[in-house]
């Protein structure tokens, strides 16, 4: 399970409305001194995520809480959101390019891009799904682990 520390902002029902403060890996690296990364960080300043978990542990606004989501529920998210559109551009350029040396006789360019792109908005479109169908599925959704006395 990925934990992560969190504080309450909202409580309504039986929800509660949580912010994690998104931290940067540049902190661990000995790089960080000389890296554009590290500055493009220190710029856009910190960032938080705002999500909504379980009150199962009667929070309250202000409570510390530890959160957590399951691993291959974040694998399998990185994986449709990350490499399906790459796939799906790659497989479909692919496809332009064989489709133009079977019309025309020769490669396009102009024809394997159009393919290309006609496939990234399909795994655009394929991600749009899978969040449709995962939005209630409990396996995908951050939970409240413990209340934490900091």
């Amino acid at each position: 399970m990925i934990e992560e520390t969190a504080t309450v902002i909202d409580c309504v029902d039986s929800q509660a409305r949580v912010e994690v403060q998104r931290r940067s890996t540049c902190q661990s690296c000995n790089a960080k001194s000389g890296c554009g990364t590290a500055v493009f960080s220190k710029t856009l300043g910190k960032k938080v995520s705002q999500f909504t978990v379980e009150n199962s542990l009667d929070l309250s606004v202000g409570d510390k809480v530890l959160v957590g989501m399951h691993e291959n529920a974040f694998l399998t998210g990185s994986v449709i959101v990350y490499l399906l559109p790459l796939i799906t551009m790659m497989l479909f350029a692919l496809l332009g390019e064989w489709s133009a040396v079977l019309l025309y006789g020769y490669s396009s360019e102009a024809h394997t891009i159009v393919f290309a792109t006609i496939g990234f908005i399909v795994g655009l479109r394929v991600i749009s799904i899978f969040s449709l169908r995962i939005k209630n599925d409990t396996r995908y959704q951050p939970i409240a682990i413990r209340k934490l006395n900091i």
